[in-house]
């Protein structure tokens, strides 16, 4: 617990000591520090994907500022291969080299971030050093013993998942869950956007090349 001591001269010369309990009130104070920080982690995050022109490489700025505000120490991000029910790593932080190879493609339904991509929905394990379950394998490797999985989803179409591990904590808070959820679809909807304007671009080059073609063929005639 925490006290506050105010010491104070009585009238009659002597000194007195008062011990507040100021607990609450310190944990409220920590509870409204923590909130704001998570709200100004949300507007950075929603302010760096509206500003930068590749989403997709700044979930990585992204990552690391919530690995750091949530006291945890990996996060791996999927992304879907089109037309494939497989995952390719994208980008990661707190792994090896080594084991960023070994993680490269994952099948939907293989270790979490599959199971995540086959299922999508989120999936968040606690205590992992004590639990048994294959699926855990590779988070266990890691040394994890915190880990909250989530898919990318917009519109109704998998874009790929983004998942969070600790090796010091054995759970999140609900409030911590929900700072990811709310980081995992604004991630969602910038990638769905640039993708959507790549495949525009796509497009576009694709047309202008037919015209191109066409134009070339009608000079050719006689």
């Amino acid at each position: 617990r925490h006290y506050e001591v105010l010491a104070y001269r009585a009238g009659d010369g002597q000194f007195a000591t008062l011990f507040t309990d100021v607990t609450e009130r310190r944990r409220r104070q920590e509870e409204i520090r923590a909130s704001n920080q998570r709200l100004q982690l949300i507007s950075a995050t929603a302010g760096l994907l509206l500003e930068t022109a590749d989403p997709q490489t700044a979930v990585d700025t992204i990552a690391r500022r919530l690995l750091d505000a949530l006291d945890c120490h990996v996060y791996l991000n999927y992304l879907a291969e089109p037309g494939q029910d497989r995952l390719r790593l994208h980008t990661s932080a707190g792994i090896t080299e080594d084991m960023c190879q070994d993680l490269e493609w994952l099948d939907y339904g293989e270790s979490v971030s599959g199971w995540v991509a086959r299922s999508r929905a989120r999936r968040v394990e606690s205590h992992i050093g004590r639990s048994s379950d294959p699926l855990l394998r590779v988070v266990r490797s890691m040394g994890l013993e915190a880990y909250a999985c989530y898919p990318l989803v917009s519109k109704g179409r998998l874009l790929g998942t983004l998942a969070f591990g600790s090796r010091t904590r054995d759970d999140f808070s609900p409030d911590d869950l929900s700072l990811m959820q709310v980081i995992a679809g604004q991630v969602a909807v910038a990638v769905e956007r640039r993708q959507a304007e790549e495949l525009l671009q796509s497009l576009y080059e694709a047309q202008s090349h037919i015209a191109e073609r066409l134009q070339a063929a009608l000079l050719e005639l006689p």
